[in-house]
């Protein structure tokens, strides 16, 4: 549950410590909701591509927009600038700062699988697609995998660059919908930035 606030360990016990706003609330979407505040969601990966997705349903009819495919999983392919929602940042901008309170959530797609963020994907990555998706996504396990990584470890070595460059896309991005917002506001702004987990290329430890 990307909504709740665990500690303790393992850190991936649900039983652990639970941090919410209000404590009652049981997630803090719910909880800022409780709090007054208008609660904005926008997201580009598919876990959010329908209010029927374990990820939305946490948002209310009307609090989400969703910017990604219609599809049930990222697939191996470059996808369309109109896909990241950071390239909307006005919009994001009017649409939030039209409430005194509000939570907003981004989802940001550009770091996750195929590492693209509106630019054409290289044509070994392409070639690759349906094995390197098993790798980087946990579909199978990492040891049956052995022999693709060892053979292409420099496409390995690719992916991982990508994913830079689409981290630094998303910090100059995210820098001007940042500024946008605190231009246009004199509330004080907290900001959260989390990630879900971790993507491995070729590492098994």
């Amino acid at each position: 549950n990307p909504f709740k606030i665990y500690t303790g360990r393992p850190v991936r016990n649900v039983d652990g410590w639970k941090l919410t706003f209000p404590k009652e609330s049981g997630d803090i979407i719910t909880g800022y909701r409780k709090l007054g505040y208008n609660i904005f969601g926008f997201g580009g990966v598919t876990q959010f591509a329908n209010e029927y997705t374990a990820l939305r349903k946490f948002f209310k009819p009307g609090e989400f927009i969703y910017y990604g495919p219609d599809l049930d999983e990222e697939t191996f392919q470059t996808r369309p600038c109109e896909y990241f929602l950071l390239n909307y940042s006005s919009e994001i901008t009017n649409r939030v700062l039209k409430s005194d309170k509000f939570f907003l959530f981004l989802n940001l797609s550009e770091t996750h699988y195929p590492y693209d963020h509106g630019n054409e994907l290289p044509k070994d990555i392409l070639k690759l697609a349906t094995n390197l998706k098993q790798v980087v996504n946990k579909r199978v396990n990492r040891c049956a995998m052995i022999d693709l990584i060892k053979k292409d470890k420099e496409v390995f070595s690719k992916l991982h660059r990508m994913q830079i460059e689409s981290l630094k896309v998303v910090d100059t991005k995210l820098q001007k919908l940042v500024f946008e917002i605190l231009g246009n506001t004199q509330t004080l702004i907290l900001f959260i930035f989390s990630a879900d987990h971790g993507d491995k290329f070729g590492e098994f430890y």
